[in-house]
């Protein structure tokens, strides 16, 4: 939770990540409240905000479901074209050991993004060409046999 006192009314600020602290989304509540002291959260979603004045204030947010991927898919990257840095998002069933890497187009592997084992679920790495030249660029998903490829302008 962040506080932000630079107003007159106190904005409180409350980050939830549903991904392993890989990405948060942010929630900002408005309140005439004195300063937060304390804070809860219960398996329901509901938020408990305790504060030096005695009040207890209760905000609820929709917990989101994570879709879970039915397939191996490498989505088209974007923006796309991209100048300087780009998001290159795929998808895992299950548990595998899986590679991402860009290559130029006369095949040459540049960069590897990803080598390792992933458990299931959806990914999204950023990749930055700033040190290379404007062109088209692949970027290669690998799992087990399988290769899925994709244009990067």
């Amino acid at each position: 939770m962040i506080n932000d006192n630079s107003a007159k009314e106190i904005n409180l600020y409350l980050l939830i990540s549903s991904y392993s602290g890989k990405s948060f989304d942010r929630y900002r509540f408005n309140s005439h409240l004195l300063s937060p002291i304390s804070f809860y959260a219960d398996d329901d979603g509901n938020y408990f905000i305790g504060t030096q004045a005695g009040g207890l204030y209760k905000a609820t947010i929709p917990t989101k479901k994570a879709e879970l991927p039915a397939h191996n898919r490498l989505l088209q990257n974007y923006p796309n074209p991209f100048n300087g840095q780009t998001y290159i998002e795929f998808s895992l069933p299950k548990q595998a050991q899986g590679k991402v890497a860009v290559f130029n187009i006369l095949g040459q592997e540049l960069e590897i993004l990803k080598n390792e084992t992933l458990p299931l679920g959806n990914y999204k790495l950023s990749w930055n060409s700033m040190n290379l030249a404007s062109g088209v660029y692949l970027s290669k998903y690998k799992r087990r046999n399988l290769w899925k490829q994709r244009k990067r302008y």
